[in-house]
């Protein structure tokens, strides 16, 4: 973990301040993750449903900002669980 601190800060000195900072968390109402519980099922019943549902949302982030941003100098992406 420290070194992908000083990797990012590194990349903050040479090539300067990022331009956006974006948060994604997952929402256990999703329907993703709803369409795929039982009767008395909840989302922490069924984790793997739940990183694939944000995952999936995450990959779908990333490719609408590569649209709409054509030139992306570096990215830094921390997910936490």
């Amino acid at each position: 973990m420290l070194e992908r601190v000083a990797d990012s800060l590194a990349l903050l000195r040479f090539l300067g301040k990022a331009s956006l900072l974006i948060t994604i968390t997952t929402n256990p109402k999703w329907l993703e993750i709803v369409s795929q519980l039982g009767p008395s099922q909840t989302a922490l019943d069924i984790l793997v449903v739940v990183c694939r549902a944000f995952q999936a949302r995450l990959v779908a982030l990333e490719r609408f900002l590569y649209s709409r941003f054509s030139c992306v100098v570096y990215k830094i992406k921390v997910i936490e669980f």
